[in-house]
């Protein structure tokens, strides 16, 4: 009688996160072909091995066949092909509030990620991590975001603020709108206690965070 065919069918890793490739390695006795059947179809000799790269999420189950003298042996496995782990990203500010025209530094990194992109009040061109100096060279409330995707599209965001006010002046009213329009509203200094802005009277109109400088360049009103 002829001897009975056997076979072995082994991976390279039972778990495997997708798009990712790993090795399936087979060997066979007294055979004369071998099939692939399953979650591959593969045209096959009777030992090799074999790279894979699945697209999709789930248990993969790869099944072996091979003939010899009226004979069959099979063999099987299984991978899990997984999701890759969720980006994550954090950012800060050395400063979150300064005078205008003062630099601070942005710094920011990721884990997980292939890609991350700036927004916001800045739109420069950045890596997985890094930092970066930036000049306040305007007043009001800034917005420094980041972006970064992993390797299935998947996102994650963080942000932070940085106030940046006007330097003070010996002449100058600082303030804050805590209620109505807090953007865009207009500020006026009531010389004459008339209740409403007449012309010739100090005015100014608050920034996006509410603050307000009207400057009067006069050191007796401001006494």
């Amino acid at each position: 009688a002829l001897p009975l065919p056997t076979v072995q069918l082994s991976s390279s890793a039972t778990s495997v996160e997708i798009n990712n490739e790993f090795t399936l390695t087979w060997s066979s006795t007294n055979a004369s072909s071998c099939s692939a059947s399953g979650d591959w179809s593969n045209t096959i000799g009777t030992s090799g091995s074999v790279a894979i790269t699945e697209s999709s999420l789930g248990t993969k189950t790869y099944n072996i066949s091979c003939s010899g003298g009226g004979n069959t042996a099979t063999d099987s496995v299984s991978v899990e092909i997984t999701s890759p782990p969720a980006p994550s990203v954090s950012i800060e500010t050395s400063m979150s509030s300064i005078v205008i025209n003062t630099s601070f530094t942005i710094s920011w990194s990721s884990t997980n990620a292939v890609s991350c992109s700036a927004s916001g009040d800045w739109n420069d061109s950045i890596g997985l991590s890094g930092s970066k100096t930036i000049l306040g060279s305007e007043a009001g409330v800034k917005t420094y975001g980041v972006t970064c995707s992993g390797s299935d599209g998947s996102t994650a965001e963080d942000s932070v603020l940085v106030r940046i006010v006007p330097e003070e002046s010996d002449t100058a009213f600082y303030g804050y709108v805590i209620d109505g329009y807090i953007s865009s509203a207009n500020i006026f200094i009531d010389q004459n206690y008339n209740f409403q802005q007449d012309s010739g009277e100090y005015t100014a109109v608050s920034n996006t965070d509410g603050s307000f400088v009207i400057e009067t360049n006069d050191a007796n009103l401001n006494a």
